[in-house]
């Protein structure tokens, strides 16, 4: 089963081949643009920061999983570089992955190895999100794992692997934020190894906080330094106000986020996500969630239960109260039921070799169901009936285009400039664009009508554009304009700042899917 878990991640997610769908250009914006943006800027040897014109701004996003991406960076040459986000992705899922499995092969376990790494394996959003170049995948295996060392510690009765899941747990705070609502669980760790005497337990759960706090600081410092406080974030900065009436957090968006969740299992969800972009758009389906519910039943007098059940209940009850929902703020919580929905699975299996078929039947019906992800929903309007299994194993994702008008733009300007780099205006988004272009490039909106528009410390709007572009021209520098399709430069065409003895010719040829135009003398 664990050869099979493997092969089917190779083929959900591994062999994706990203030139054959639209994921070349970063969706959803802001946040995949941004990690790229941060993890460019640090390999250019800039500060983690995001760039849009010739200022460097602060991002809203913690730069863990920028550091992610890193390593492919500096491996793939530069007409390669925009694959690391992904690659860090699927490197993180594999490694978890792998990580399942021993965790339960070194405990002397083979039978709940393969079925725990099989049930992660076909979670839908664990496949559709170690595709995506997005944190998301990234932090929840660093939280799993994280529980994995704390589970073992409390099973060897050693405290080295709970400092390790501190370490880890405070590590995950630096890729996403909210990732901090299972430190509290930290508390449970010592006193649930039953290690000593009580006054020797309550210092290890101290230690084990201050293990946690360091590994977390980077975050906070960073946000003090680019916000002025620990506590701010990017969000501050960016779109101020936030929220439902001024409240981020707040009791009366639970019915709210009950009910989303109640309609991904009843199947009858009525709105789009980002999982759609990614593949199937399900994070969950119905059998595996009946699974892991049964298996709660049956490990409620585990050791690890205490731990499991403080982590997931803080996480879950804070996340409900977030005023903006989506199913991939549960994913942690999802992929820490898989070893719930192992243990009746094994017990039936165990069945079986006792020769008491009937009881194990409705568990194996069960499992396969969730293995199969049948019945289920699909795709964008959602197709009924459906395995993940099978939708999964497709190549590209979901009714997604061929082709990735964006970043094949900004590859068409890179060679039409060649060694004459200069300022770029554009109605996309100007931090993707700046990423992705060869350094010497600076691009900038338009106008105000951008990404980045609600900030009330930063502004933007067509007077920058205009100076923007007036100062290039004074220093001899080229002025593209930037058009991802015919159809965007026909309605975004008027936007251009208008530059007195100047006008904008084509620059690009006719034939080009692109627009690209240059600012040129009269």
């Amino acid at each position: 089963m664990g050869l099979l878990a493997l092969a089917f991640y190779w083929g959900a997610v591994l062999r994706l081949d990203y030139s054959r769908t639209s994921l070349l250009d970063l969706p959803p914006y802001p946040d995949a643009s941004e990690y790229y943006a941060m993890a460019r800027s640090m390999q250019r040897g800039d500060s983690c920061r995001i760039r849009i014109g010739h200022e460097l701004l602060p991002a809203r996003y913690p730069a863990g999983y920028s550091v992610l991406m890193l390593p492919w960076l500096w491996l793939y040459p530069e007409g390669q570089q925009i694959l690391a986000p992904f690659r860090a992705s699927q490197c993180m899922g594999l490694l978890l992955l792998c990580a399942t499995w021993l965790f339960y092969w070194t405990r002397g376990q083979p039978l709940a190895a393969g079925v725990a790494a099989l049930l992660l394996a076909t979670l839908p959003g664990f496949a559709n999100y170690s595709r995506a170049p997005m944190s998301e995948i990234s932090g929840a295996a660093l939280v799993c794992v994280a529980m994995m060392l704390a589970l073992d510690g409390i099973k060897r009765r050693r405290l080295w692997p709970i400092y390790c899941c501190s370490a880890l747990l405070g590590l995950a705070v630096n890729i996403r934020l909210q990732l901090i609502l299972f430190g509290p669980a930290l508390l449970a760790m010592p006193i649930s190894s039953r290690n000593g005497s009580p006054w020797r337990l309550v210092r290890h759960s101290l230690l084990a906080l201050l293990v946690f706090a360091l590994a977390a600081s980077p975050v906070f410092v960073r946000n003090a330094l680019d916000f002025g406080h620990p506590f701010a974030t990017g969000y501050d900065f960016w779109v101020p106000g936030a929220g439902r009436d001024g409240r981020v957090f707040s009791a009366r968006f639970v019915g709210g986020s009950a009910i989303g969740l109640l309609r991904e299992f009843m199947q009858v969800r009525n709105t789009t996500g980002v999982g759609d972009i990614f593949g199937t758009g399900v994070h969950f389906t119905p059998a595996f969630v009946v699974l892991a519910c049964a298996g709660l039943v049956a490990a409620r007098r585990w050791k690890g239960f205490l731990i499991l059940s403080c982590a997931c209940g803080c996480y879950l009850l804070t996340t409900a109260c977030y005023y903006y929902q989506d199913g991939r703020m549960y994913l942690p919580i999802l992929m820490l039921m898989v070893p719930a929905a192992t243990v009746p699975v094994v017990r039936s299996v165990e069945r079986l070799a006792s020769r008491q078929a009937l009881k194990a039947l409705p568990a194996l019906g069960l499992a396969g169901l969730a293995v199969a992800g049948f019945p289920s929903q699909s795709g964008w309007p959602p197709q009924a009936w459906r395995s993940q299994f099978v939708d999964l194993l497709s190549l590209a994702p979901h009714d997604r285009p061929n082709t990735s008008p964006a970043y094949a733009a900004a590859n068409n300007l890179s060679v039409l400039a060649q060694a004459r780099p200069g300022v770029v205006l554009s109605p996309g988004d100007a931090v993707f664009l700046n990423a992705v272009l060869p350094a010497g490039f600076a691009a900038a909106p338009l106008d105000g009508q951008h990404e980045h528009c609600y900030s009330r410390k930063w502004h933007y709007d067509g007077r920058h554009a205009r100076a923007l572009a007036q100062h290039a021209c004074a220093q001899a520098l080229p002025v593209y304009a930037l058009f991802s399709t015919r159809q965007e430069m026909k309605a975004n065409r008027h936007r251009l700042p208008e530059i007195t003895g100047w006008h904008w010719q084509r620059a690009s040829s006719r034939r080009a899917a692109s627009v690209i135009l240059r600012l040129s003398p009269d």
